[in-house]
């Protein structure tokens, strides 16, 4: 195989990748307005960061409830994680 032909079957391969999220895009989310999907479908034919793009701002997760966030226990930018394994800890040593 020469380059071009390697450069030809990339192209098809993404064309095929664009295609297939598109048609899935507007089959799948068919509340979403024309004009969003409309611009979507321009910006999926962009190879790799079109792709990229809809996965990450499409439908983005909404923002998670602050009582399901964890922690921040201050200044040395460790979570609560490692803060309530060490309270835990001395937790069951005051009962031992």
């Amino acid at each position: 195989m020469n380059n071009n032909s390697t450069a030809v079957i990339g192209c098809i391969a993404s064309g095929l990748v664009s295609l297939l999220l598109v048609i899935c895009m507007w089959v799948l989310k068919r509340e979403d307005s024309f004009w969003k999907k409309f611009i979507w479908t321009i910006i999926l034919f962009v190879p790799l960061l079109g792709w990229l793009f809809y996965a990450a701002f499409y439908n983005p997760p909404p923002i998670q409830p602050e009582n399901l966030r964890a922690r921040y226990s201050g200044k040395d930018g460790r979570g609560s994680i490692l803060l309530s394994i060490k309270t835990k800890r001395l937790d069951e040593e005051d009962h031992d």
